[in-house]
């Protein structure tokens, strides 16, 4: 219960294809002219190396954690419409060839896929860009119902065994094994900042644990800069785990703190599931303070901010 006021956000997924025209070009250093000579002359290698995107990813500026498979095809930007030829013509405004259209992916578990091919479409002709194209072999999890039920069946006597379910007249306990508050301490633009929460089971039932929803907010648990994974769980008696909170400062989030003191601050509760009424269960929550401070720069901010 619970799960369905949590979002899901895309790095949540096993895997991510980010795909599309991303209009990455070629070093603006690199004149038009010399940019055309070496298309022509096929030395790929030499252009690949000046690539914007190949270049911010190498840098850690974009699609960090992406992967791309080598750019062994030819540029798929500007060509002139209907032809495979690019559009060089004097009337029209002049662009240098460059790799627009790409396909990356991201996976929690690199070794569940693997890339087959990576081109272009040069048989379409429409437009001035060619389309790309990928194949990928990825494992997938298949959900076998019988065996689901039998481990269900086992885990569920074994919690029955031990009083997970109650009826012992013990009340489920967990403490909190980490100093607050948890301080992030300054986080730059982009930055992304790991701190482990430890919850132990002290008691002598099995416990259960969730973040609450925000009062204002109750389809988060956390404010939009501050994940928490898990965000629910069960802990056997004597048992202890590291509950993640990242801090990222999104270009959302640096225009909302860039209009503030741009203080990190957030008030985490943890409710211990278990026990009777409304006043034990108040009794059993845990709250955990999350601090830090957002490093101004000038990347995230707007325009006005910037000349003011």
């Amino acid at each position: 219960g619970g799960g369905e006021w949590l979002p899901v956000r895309i790095m949540d997924h096993d895997v991510v294809f980010w795909m599309g025209d991303l209009n990455y070009r070629i070093d603006m250093a690199l004149p038009k002219e010399a940019v055309d000579e070496k298309v022509d002359a096929g030395d790929l290698a030499y252009l690949r190396d000046l690539d914007q995107l190949n270049q911010g990813r190498a840098a850690g500026r974009a699609f960090a954690g992406f992967e791309e498979a080598p750019l062994t095809f030819a540029p798929t930007y500007k060509y002139q419409p209907g032809t495979d030829a690019y559009d060089r013509r004097p009337e029209k405004k002049q662009r240098a060839p460059a790799w627009c259209d790409r396909v990356l992916w991201w996976a929690k578990d690199k070794s569940s896929i693997t890339q087959l091919s990576y081109g272009r479409c040069a048989q379409l002709k429409m437009s001035d860009h060619k389309p790309v194209g990928a194949e990928f072999a990825a494992a997938l999890r298949r959900v076998e119902p019988a065996r689901r039920q039998l481990v269900r069946d086992e885990i569920c006597a074994k919690l029955q065994s031990i009083g997970a379910f109650g009826g012992t007249g013990v009340t489920p306990e967990i403490k909190l094994g980490t100093p607050l508050p948890i301080d992030f301490g300054p986080v730059r633009y982009h930055g992304e900042v790991h701190q482990p929460l430890r919850l132990c089971n002290t008691g002598q039932v099995v416990a259960f644990f969730r973040f609450l929803p925000k009062l204002e907010r109750p389809d988060h648990i956390s404010k939009q800069w501050l994940t928490v994974t898990p965000w629910a769980g069960m802990l056997l008696p004597g048992e202890t785990i590291d509950i993640d909170l990242k801090v990222y400062i999104s270009t959302k989030v640096a225009r909302t703190l860039s209009q503030s003191e741009g203080a990190l601050e957030d008030l985490l509760v943890v409710q211990v599931c278990g026990g009777g009424g409304e006043e034990a269960r108040r009794r059993r929550q845990r709250y955990v303070q999350v601090v830090g401070e957002y490093a101004r720069s000038c990347y995230g901010a707007s325009l006005l901010e910037l000349v003011n």
